[in-house]
């Protein structure tokens, strides 16, 4: 199975990622048990999202774990692009 980054829209990430938010759906990368836990259920290759991540200038990653956006995501506020974790 490959594992990809998808580009997405950077502005309905951002408004999803601000409801997640107010929601409590978002997890943050300091969360470690929270973060792991997702990353094993779904199989995330941290060793893949850490190489693509050195591609943007300034790297954020985030998850939202429930509802139509759940995934995790890399993005970059500088350069206003936005990555959704794949699985081909």
């Amino acid at each position: 199975m490959e594992r990809t980054f998808a580009k997405i829209d950077y502005e309905s990430f951002m408004n999803a990622l601000d409801d997640a938010t107010e929601k409590g759906e978002r997890i943050r990368m300091v969360d470690f048990l929270a973060v792991d836990e997702f990353v094993s259920e779904n199989s995330i290759d941290t060793t893949r999202v850490h190489d693509f991540s050195r591609v943007l200038e300034d790297p954020h990653a985030t998850i939202i774990k429930t509802g139509m956006m759940k995934g995790f995501y890399v993005y970059s506020l500088d350069k206003k692009k936005a990555y959704l974790y794949k699985h081909k």
